[in-house]
């Protein structure tokens, strides 16, 4: 914001001074401005912080590509009249890539205008970008043109014919996704990293370190890093990754 000062507040000031004073504005302006644009975590007190203060969000699943675009400001106006203050949705390589170098986010499939929606009905975003994502979709909602572009390929390691298609896939949708950030004036508070990583047998741990490293190029300080695994520590061995927020899936069976 822009820093007004009376005719009268400058009469009595040297020049010295008030070049002195305004610096000073412009420094608490600054800081201001830093902490009015953050979501970071607490570790010290268990919990987030938004703006500076403590913060709790409540999200619901919602997918945009499982929902006609029509009906996804109407959805989201009802999740938030519901209480909740947060959606969290996965994006589908599959879909916004369905044949090699063909990326698709328009229509049905445009991510820019499900986040715009989100925000402007008062929902924070949680993106999960994959590159797999589960979700009970084919092959996790990889391309299955991967499989015969290299009949060899390790799906979800560091094996470069695969690598270099999700590098690809997750700077396209990164690049999107960067100025709806929340430190960018965005909605989107956390992206997770890879999906469940924990459960699968390969054990990565450069590939994941790669994934991170990717995301993070574009998310820098701007929103918070986290995986999903199952609620078991056996889980953890693999899935949790150095530098990115742990989280754990629970259900009616979970009692803490």
């Amino acid at each position: 914001g822009l820093w007004l000062v009376s005719e009268s507040t400058l009469r009595p000031l040297s020049i010295s001074s008030w070049v002195i004073t305004f610096e000073e504005k412009c420094k608490n302006s600054l800081a201001t401005a830093e902490v009015a644009g953050s979501f970071t975590i607490d570790y010290e007190n268990n919990q987030f912080l938004k703006d500076g203060e403590p913060f709790r969000y409540v999200s619901g699943e919602f997918h945009y590509f499982r929902a006609p675009r029509a009906y996804w400001r109407d959805r989201l106006r009802k999740m938030r009249a519901a209480g909740l203050n947060a959606i969290s949705t996965y994006v589908e390589w599959n879909q916004h890539e369905p044949s090699p170098g063909e990326f698709i986010f328009t229509d049905e499939l445009d991510i820019v205008h499900f986040v715009t929606l989100a925000q402007e009905e008062d929902l924070l975003v949680l993106l999960r970008p994959g590159p797999y994502i589960c979700a009970e979709r084919d092959m996790g909602g990889l391309p299955s043109w991967l499989l015969y572009l290299d009949e060899n390929i390790q799906l979800r390691t560091n094996d470069t014919s695969y690598i270099q298609y999700a590098d690809r896939y997750l700077t396209q949708v990164m690049t999107l996704m960067q100025p709806y950030l929340y430190g960018n004036g965005g909605p989107i508070i956390l992206v997770q990293v890879e999906n469940e990583y924990g459960s699968y047998f390969a054990c990565d741990r450069e590939y994941t370190a790669h994934i991170r490293d990717t995301i993070k190029s574009f998310v820098e300080s701007n929103a918070v890093l986290y995986t999903t695994d199952g609620g078991g520590t056996g889980y953890l061995r693999c899935g949790k990754i150095p530098d990115v927020y742990a989280t754990v899936d629970f259900g009616p069976e979970t009692s803490t």
